[in-house]
Order: C-alpha cells, then sequence, then structure tokens
C-alpha cells in the first residue's frame, strides 16, 4: 500500500511538469533556434528567412507584449523591447535583401548588428527569463515546483519504505 501511494505520487508529479516541459521545447524548437540560426546565418537573405520563422512564432503565440517576470515587472523582462529589437533586426536585414548596391562591408557590418542583437556574449540567444512560459509564468512556476515537490517526496518515501523492510 505504501509503495502504490509513493508511484501515484511519483506518476502525479511527472505529469505535473509535463507542460512546463512541452511548453520550453516548444518555444526552443520554434523560437530560439531560429534566433540562433539568424546570428549565424552568412548572407542577409538566409538570416532574414531565419528571422521570419522565428518572427512568424511570436506573433502567433502572443509574444509581442507584455512582461514575461514572475513577480516583479523588470525591463530584462519586457517582452515588448525583446520583440521589436527583434522586429529592427529583420528590417536591417531586409534592407539589405537583393541590393546590388551595398558593398561587402556594409552586409558584413549588419550582420554583426544583427549577431549582437540576437546573441549574449556570443554564445546564448538573447531571450527574456521564462520567455518559453510566457503568458503564463505562474501557472508553469507553479505546476514545476508541485511537480518537483511531488516527485523529490515520491523518492524519499519510496527509499524510506524500502528500508523499513
Amino acid at each position: 500500500m505504501r509503495y502504490a501511494i509513493s508511484a501515484v505520487s511519483l506518476v502525479i508529479g511527472l505529469l505535473l511538469l509535463v507542460p512546463p516541459v512541452v511548453s520550453h521545447f516548444g518555444f526552443t524548437w520554434g523560437c530560439e533556434e531560429y534566433l540562433k540560426r539568424a546570428a549565424d546565418c552568412s548572407t542577409p537573405e538566409q538570416c532574414g528567412k531565419e528571422l521570419d520563422r522565428a518572427l512568424q512564432y511570436m506573433r502567433d503565440h502572443g509574444l509581442t507584449s507584455g512582461n514575461s517576470g514572475i513577480i516583479f515587472k523588470t525591463p530584462a523582462s519586457d517582452v515588448a523591447f525583446w520583440y521589436n529589437n527583434i522586429g529592427g533586426a529583420r528590417e536591417a536585414v531586409r534592407a539589405l535583401e537583393g541590393s546590388e548596391k551595398t558593398s561587402a562591408l556594409e552586409r558584413s557590418n549588419v550582420l554583426i548588428r544583427v549577431r549582437e542583437t540576437l546573441l549574449d556574449e556570443g554564445k546564448a540567444v538573447t531571450l527574456p527569463p521564462h520567455i518559453s512560459w510566457y503568458p503564463d509564468v505562474m501557472l508553469m512556476v507553479t505546476l514545476s515546483i508541485l511537480g518537483g515537490v511531488s516527485v523529490a517526496a515520491s523518492v524519499i518515501a519510496f527509499f524510506v519504505f524500502w528500508s523499513d523492510r
């Protein structure tokens, strides 16, 4: 009986963790990876295609305004600023696409500026905190905490019950 309660707690905990995990990976695969690819592009045309995919995901999922902060609405969590910055990078790239009059230096400078806009310290994509859970940040945090506590409690209970044998 004790093992059944622990097993049920484990299953409930894992089920509570599913929505935050799915939301995180959905954002990573649908937006973040396209932003990283845009930063790594060598031509404005290629960069523009990747930015268009990321911007379309943002529009489709309502990532154009608001704040992704959990408790405090900080400037780092400003979704509109982040979205407009990426949109501005797209406009800079659009000005170069198909243009025969721009020099290689000018094209390179725009791609460098786009890369600096999209990446933090040249490596990780610049993102507001918890953006993968936006707009349901509080719900996802709550599910993560409850799921984590439930999984931890069930694992501890298994070990306690096992040692009682």
